[in-house]
């Protein structure tokens, strides 16, 4: 694992690492899916709670993890808020009914339902960032790209997963460099000694030094792939993927059942559109 114990450029030796890409890319394709299909928080709950169980017997470093769950958080009140701003009754569309429980303005309401919708909206997005990440924690640039060019994705698609996933832990040392390079230089990026406007003139002062040095890296290896001869063929084998295990035939079984449990629960969703489930 790289210094930021964010990707992982070898396996591990828990039981979740050891599995082919192929499962792992099967497990996380099958339950996203599941997770965006549904706003039944009783499921949310189910696939928050084995989400979270996975990551945590990768043992990952969780200060990380809580910092990128603070950044999605923050987007998700973001949304919210617009959500609200747009249509107060949203919840009531989805249940069914409408409880009003207090009112801002004669158009700004607050119904019990748009409380609970979005609360099911925010377990939705806590499920998605556990699954994505214990994507991300368990499978290696590499068994990525052969993941997913065995579930069906051209190879040549397959490496830019691969590609973009080994280039972050570059992107975020060279964000770090441009920074202290500018700090050096007399700009003051610290949290409480600037105003947001200084953070903002900071920003843009790194996005674009980093911009311009993301192209220079895809050019040399856009030639370095052009070198090796890559795409020349039509299929190429993988040496990171080994024959199926015990564990991967388990694990493959649990996810064609979940599959077929997902395709059920989506045809229901089409042919009957029952309204969210609201207990209350």
């Amino acid at each position: 694992m790289t210094s930021n114990n964010l990707v992982r450029f070898s396996p591990g030796v828990t039981p979740l690492h050891t599995l082919c890409g192929q499962v792992k890319v099967l497990l996380f394709i099958v339950t996203i899916i599941l997770t965006i299909s549904t706003f039944d928080c009783r499921i949310l709950l189910a696939v928050t709670a084995v989400a979270a169980a996975a990551l945590a017997s990768l043992k990952p470093n969780w200060k990380i993890i809580w910092a990128l769950m603070l950044v999605a958080m923050g987007l998700n009140t973001v949304n919210l808020i617009l959500f609200y701003l747009f249509n107060p009754h949203i919840g009531c569309e989805f249940v069914g009914t409408c409880t009003e429980l207090f009112r801002f303005t004669e158009r700004l309401v607050m119904p019990a339902e748009t409380l609970w919708y979005f609360a099911v909206r925010t377990l939705k997005v806590v499920a998605m960032f556990l699954v994505s990440l214990w994507l991300i924690f368990v499978v290696t640039p590499t068994q990525l790209a052969a993941g997913f060019n065995r579930v069906g994705l051209p190879y040549k698609l397959s490496m830019v997963f691969s590609i973009a996933l080994r280039y972050l832990p570059d992107l975020i040392k060279d964000y770090k460099n441009i920074s202290a390079s500018i700090q050096a230089r007399g700009l003051e990026l610290g949290r409480k000694k600037t105003t947001l406007k200084a953070k903002i003139e900071g920003v843009v002062s790194i996005a674009v030094p980093l911009i311009l040095s993301s192209f220079d890296d895809v050019g040399v290896i856009a030639d370095a792939l052009d070198l090796r001869g890559f795409g020349k063929n039509k299929k190429r084998t993988w040496y990171v993927e080994t024959p199926y295990g015990r564990l991967d035939k388990i694990c493959l079984v649990l996810a064609a059942v979940l599959a077929a449990l997902t395709a059920a629960y989506m045809a229901y969703g089409v042919i009957v559109k029952p309204p969210m489930w609201y207990p209350f």
